[in-house]
């Protein structure tokens, strides 16, 4: 049992020292187990004053012959499912994002044709963002969404 607890300790600790950097760099590559659901990122206010008003729209659909399985624990944490560029090309980190024990139960199954709504808000960084960037989601293929925040 403590052994187990070590290991997640140990790999939580590493993915945070060692894949932050890696991960801020990345190329944006869909998964292939995902390649047939298309994320499509709007806003009705590309131009905020604060991040707090920034609200993005998000639907998630299967345009493929098969049932995929999604993730909503992911999708519907705005710290896991965007993915923010500056005007350089980095990502931008984000505050800490929760860690469940297990994912499993949060998947469910999008069926060909079936689309999944979500709304987030760009609250999630600290210091708070300023300037424009660009808005995607890395692990669909998603549209690049501009926003700029003053």
């Amino acid at each position: 049992m403590f052994a187990n607890r070590s290991v997640r300790f140990w790999t939580a600790l590493a993915l945070l020292v060692l894949g932050t950097t890696a991960l801020q760099n990345a190329e944006a590559a869909p998964s292939p187990a995902l390649k047939d659901v298309v994320a499509t990122l709007s806003t009705k206010r590309a131009v905020v004053k604060d991040q707090g008003e920034a609200i993005i729209d998000v639907a998630i659909k299967n345009t493929g012959t098969v049932p995929r399985k999604i993730n909503l624990f992911i999708l519907e944490s705005a710290i896991l499912s965007l993915d923010v560029y500056n005007a350089q090309g980095k990502r931008m980190s984000t505050v800490p994002p929760p860690c469940p024990r297990d994912l499993d139960p949060y998947d469910v199954i999008l069926a060909p044709g079936q689309t999944k709504k979500f709304v987030h808000g760009l609250n999630i960084f600290s210091p708070a963002l300023s300037g424009t960037y660009t808005v995607q989601m890395d692990d669909f293929k998603c549209n690049k969404l501009k926003i700029t925040i003053k």
